[in-house]
């Protein structure tokens, strides 16, 4: 028998229970297990399907407690001199063709067709369709299960021995100079082999290894070049060998940074005339630096100071209103470098105030004298003190001549 139905039932008048369908079993005259989930049974009908030559002979049935959630899995070959079949649990290796394993867990099938014959597929005991064309199948064991491994005769002449490696020649790669810290770099690499039959093959990179040295010594091409000189790179296939070499020359040596080689004022502040007591506002200047490496760059507040002369060559506080009219000179300097622009400075217009005269006008009694008041003298800006010597003086002199008079 290799696929059975099998019923239960409690009483005499239930209906029955259908527990296990297809279940699919060894063709041998092994025991047969169906297992079920535990419950109450005192009557068991059996309906067999399926077996390896048409007759089904049953001589006992058992119903017992199921002993564990265990299962068995069993492999077998067809034809069997087609070629070997194995089963195991995931993970582990062997040569069964059974295997009993826990229910749900993984289990690994494997076919290996024999020479002549080539894989089909696995199938069950009672199915003609593949449930797996893999030669490796692996899957749930949720019951009791029987593979069948099929192999087809292969049709196809033996092509005879495969030819083999008898030389390599060797394309180097793009890049062959390198400097100390650089890493190999293999793109552009081929090998092409020179079979035994005579043919060409162009190697893939799995079908060949790498090594190089150095003075004698191993170089690791995966980690960057330690030293300068000449390093020999040897390419080996199936035992064959070809050699080329690349250069490593020392680091170049870090650039000196690029140092500041001149100012310029590219835009003046946007005020440059000024009249006395207003101040000096920068706003808008604009100073280009020109380095060394040829780039230019706006130079910030604290790259540049100003200092400032006026034409007289005396030196004008920026920070202070400004006290006389006339050109100011505005020195922008960052170190040694200097660049200059001229500001204008103008005197304060002064504005008539009311009841002064305006000029070609003439009022009544202006051109008259008027007595100097003591506020007139002082707004003269003449001295009282020497206004007051002077009329000591007179009262002097008037004193001698009074004296005089009477001797």
């Amino acid at each position: 028998m290799t696929k059975a139905d099998l019923y239960v039932k409690a009483n005499a008048n239930d209906e029955w229970k259908q527990v296990a369908t297809d279940q699919v079993f060894e063709a041998s005259r092994a025991k047969k297990t169906f297992m079920f989930d535990e419950q109450e049974v005192r009557y068991v009908k059996f309906v067999a399907k399926s077996s390896n030559d048409g007759w089904v002979a049953v001589s006992e049935f058992g119903v017992a407690n199921k002993p564990s959630s265990t299962v068995r899995v069993f492999v077998a070959a067809d034809p069997a001199e087609g070629g070997t079949v194995s089963v195991a649990a995931e993970g582990e290796t062997g040569t069964d063709t059974a295997v009993d394993v826990a229910s749900g867990a993984s289990v690994t099938a494997k076919a290996v067709a024999a020479d002549g014959y080539r894989f089909s597929g696995w199938y069950t005991t009672a199915s003609e369709t593949a449930v797996s064309t893999d030669a490796t199948y692996t899957f749930a064991a949720d019951g009791n299960t029987a593979l069948t491994a099929k192999f087809t005769k292969d049709s196809t002449p033996d092509p005879g021995p495969k030819p083999t490696i008898s030389s390599i020649a060797v394309t180097k790669p793009t890049v062959t100079d390198y400097k100390v810290g650089d890493t190999f770099d293999a793109t552009g690499l081929a090998v092409t082999a020179t079979m035994s039959d005579g043919s060409t093959k162009t190697l893939t990179a799995g079908e060949y290894t790498l090594s190089a040295t150095q003075d004698g010594a191993a170089v690791a091409l995966d980690k960057a070049f330690a030293k300068a000189g000449k390093v020999t790179v040897t390419v080996t296939a199936n035992g064959k060998t070809a050699t080329f070499d690349v250069t490593v020359t020392a680091k170049d040596p870090d650039p000196e940074p690029a140092t500041l080689k001149s100012i310029k004022v590219t835009s003046k502040p946007d005020k440059t005339t000024y009249t006395v007591d207003e101040t000096f506002a920068k706003t808008g200047l604009a100073v280009t630096g020109t380095w060394s490496d040829g780039k230019t760059a706006l130079l910030k507040d604290g790259e540049y100071k100003l200092s400032a002369v006026a034409a007289d060559g005396k030196t004008v506080d920026l920070t202070k209103p400004f006290t006389a009219a006339g050109d100011v000179t505005v020195t922008v300097t960052s170190g040694k470098l200097t660049d200059s622009f001229t500001i204008t400075v103008k005197a304060k217009t002064v504005t008539p105030t009311p009841g002064d005269n305006k000029p070609g006008e003439n009022k009544p009694g202006a051109d008259k004298p008027k007595p100097n008041t003591p506020d007139e003298v002082a707004k003269t800006g003449a001295s009282v003190t020497a206004v007051v010597f002077s009329a000591l003086l007179l009262l002097s002199a008037g004193y001698l001549l009074v004296r005089k008079r009477r001797i």
